[in-house]
């Protein structure tokens, strides 16, 4: 790509400036032949051009200057301006220029093909401290007196001229214009954002005193002409051959944009991005670069046309004064006469609504209100109108391409364990963006993806407020329920138990939710309601060996917590060991070792005659039972006889282990 000098167009080539001209063939044409037909003895006019910074005005004085220079040629007319003028162009940040006379000094630098006097004339005020009105008349003799010599004239392109006659004295302003007026040297084309006070004051110098002519935004049309002519010029043939898939985003620049050239040429460094990743990054550096353009385009306006422009940059979209007063706090008159005005300035453009006979305001280019919303939501995790500008710049085809690419590539990437922080980002803005066919995808990988990165409290918010998507309850079940799973991995067990429930709302015979919410209440010690879980979950699935499994060790729990009724604690050991049997050949260890663990805890509370009946039960089961638990078996008939003999009868390495469960129970240990 090219240079694309959008704030020094000065620097751009001559030629390229003439290439990438568009909709002001007739304007620059119309100031050429003012300039030629001053060269022929007509009459000299003096032209201002007005507009919003942007709109193109420095383009043109260039686009002057180069063509009386000779460097631009328009179809073999207006050649040879050169030879009865001379350009003087200044810059639209000419901050030395305060008065009449550093005016003048400014003409004698950029005079060329210097002779003897103006050599001596430059050294002579090299010299002097501070020039006055007496070089200021020496300057203007020596003008005189080359105009003469030469038979050239002095084109003065003065942009912001503004901000020059704002700073002369009044005394100065009315001496240049005596002196354009009263001698044959100078024509001056000046331009100016609006408007100013010495030229609309009927009592000031230079009232009447130019024609002015008004820059308006550029059509639709031409926008598109724009983009074709940079993209020719920076030979993008690729994109050229495929322009009509681009014409969303061209639909994009004109609302963004207003029609305003600079900020058109902004917004075309990302026209030519296809990814969204690097159109989300691009217009963040884009608004950041943008800054101090619409800080000085604030700074042109009043307080209370700033408090106007904030409050409409902040709102939804068109509004009414009525509206825009009460967002902004102002009076109603005042918003309505300061709207009139920011409509003259270009600041805001009015429309009808449809069928209505309300008339709304917004702001002329959108682009100042992402930049406004960009700096406001600075600092913020989730940057909103990123969203908006998604939505203008891509078609739905598109943004459901990137939408689905996104789902594929988190999956993958979910699965390969790599971070996903950055798509769930980019899939926040696509699911605000996106068509809605695909938002319910979007919003549910999303969802997933949260939970997956431990970013619960998101999650959650999204899942309790899904209006305005279309979602199938079991994806939103599936949601809810693995939301309880990472809730419980926290340990957070009663926002688990809340989540598996509302998974349960929505799909009532979710077999995983039951399970899930039967270990969240296992884990509070909540036994009851842990059985009533995992009774449900074997209804729906009964051959599911781990609900039946810890369906067993709720009972084991339960009997433990009601010994004091031992008759209901045993009834809940009956119902366990029932459970824990039906998985045994696939967990005999784990329900060895526990049940083991169970009747030394029985021991430990003394609890010798619930022990003796527990014991029975599980010895009726088999012999392999009976050998298992056969020291349990020795302490018990030792503690109900103190028979000695019982302990002296058992190996040394079954004795020791009975003796350590008696000195438990005896309180020994």
């Amino acid at each position: 790509m090219a240079e694309l000098y959008k704030w020094t167009p000065a620097l751009q080539k001559p030629e390229d400036l003439q290439k990438l001209l568009v909709g002001r063939d007739s304007f620059v044409k119309r100031l050429l032949q003012a300039i030629a037909e001053a060269r022929e003895g007509k009459s000299v006019q003096h032209f201002l051009l007005i507009g919003p910074r942007g709109i193109g005005k420095t383009h043109l004085l260039l686009l002057l200057y180069h063509t009386v220079k000779g460097a631009i040629r328009w179809d073999g007319a207006f050649q040879n301006l050169s030879q009865s003028w001379e350009p003087i162009l200044l810059s639209e940040d000419q901050y030395g220029v305060g008065s009449l006379t550093d005016l003048f000094i400014e003409i004698l630098k950029q005079l060329k093909e210097p002779d003897e006097k103006l050599q001596r004339l430059r050294a002579h005020l090299q010299g002097i401290r501070l020039p006055g009105e007496a070089e200021r008349e020496m300057i203007l003799e020596y003008l005189l007196q080359r105009r003469s010599k030469t038979g050239k004239r002095l084109l003065l392109l003065l942009d912001n001229i503004h901000m020059i006659l704002d700073s002369f004295s009044e005394e100065d302003q009315g001496r240049l214009r005596s002196i354009v007026m009263g001698q044959d040297l100078f024509m001056i084309f000046g331009s100016a954002p609006t408007l100013f006070e010495a030229v609309f004051n009927y009592e000031a110098p230079f009232y009447n005193f130019f024609e002015v002519v008004w820059l308006n935004e550029i059509t639709s049309d031409e926008v598109e002409e724009l983009l074709r002519k940079r993209l020719e010029h920076d030979q993008r043939t690729e994109i050229l051959k495929k322009f009509d898939e681009y014409r969303p985003r061209i639909r994009a620049i004109v609302h963004l944009t207003g029609g305003n050239p600079r900020l058109i040429l902004s917004l075309y460094q990302i026209f030519t991005e296809g990814e969204i990743v690097e159109v989300e990054r691009a217009l963040l550096k884009l608004l950041d670069e943008l800054t101090p353009y619409f800080q000085d385009r604030m700074r042109e306006l009043s307080e209370q046309q700033r408090k106007i422009i904030e409050a409409m940059a902040l709102m939804e979209g068109p509004s009414t004064p009525t509206e825009i007063a009460q967002f902004a706090h102002l009076p109603v008159n005042v918003v309505t006469s300061q709207l009139r005005r920011l409509g003259e300035l270009h600041y805001v453009r009015s429309e009808r609504g449809k069928g209505k006979r309300v008339v709304l305001y917004n702001i002329s280019e959108q682009l100042f209100r992402l930049w406004r919303q960009m700096r406001v939501e600075a600092g913020r995790r989730r940057l909103g109108f990123i969203a908006t500008f998604l939505k203008a710049w891509f078609s739905e085809r598109e943004l459901a391409e990137f939408a689905m690419r996104a789902v594929y590539e988190m999956m993958r990437y979910m699965s390969e364990a790599k971070p996903i922080g950055e798509i769930i980002d980019r899939l926040y803005y696509l699911q605000e963006a996106a068509p809605e066919g695909v938002k319910s995808l979007i919003g549910m990988t999303r969802v997933f993806g949260l939970i997956h990165e431990g970013n619960l409290e998101e999650a959650q918010r999204w899942l309790e407020h899904p209006e305005g998507y279309e979602h199938s309850q079991e994806y939103l079940a599936g949601a809810w329920n693995d939301l309880g799973v990472a809730y419980s991995k926290k340990g957070e067990y009663d926002r688990a138990i809340e989540a598996f429930r509302k998974a349960l709302e929505l799909k009532p015979d979710d077999h995983a939710a039951w399970y899930n919410l039967g270990l969240a209440y296992d884990m509070k010690g909540e036994y009851d309601r842990a059985i009533e879980a995992f009774r449900k979950a074997l209804e729906l699935k009964p051959d599911d060996h781990d609900a039946w499994y810890n369906l067993g060790l709720a009972y084991l729990f339960i009997s433990l917590k009601e010994l004091s009724n031992e008759e209901m604690a045993l009834r809940y050991y009956e119902n366990a060991l029932d459970c824990l049997l039906r998985v045994l050949p696939l967990r005999r260890d784990d329900i060895e070792q526990l049940l083991i663990e169970y009747f030394r805890y029985l021991l430990e509370r003394k609890a010798l005659g619930f022990s003796e009946k527990a014991l029975k039960l599980l010895e009726a089961q088999g012999q392999e039972w009976a050998e298992l638990m056969y020291p349990y078996r020795a302490a018990l008939d030792y503690l109900k006889t103190k028979d000695k003999s019982i302990l002296q009868r058992l190996f040394p390495e079954i004795r020791q282990i009975v003796e350590e469960m008696v000195a438990l129970v005896e309180g020994k240990s």
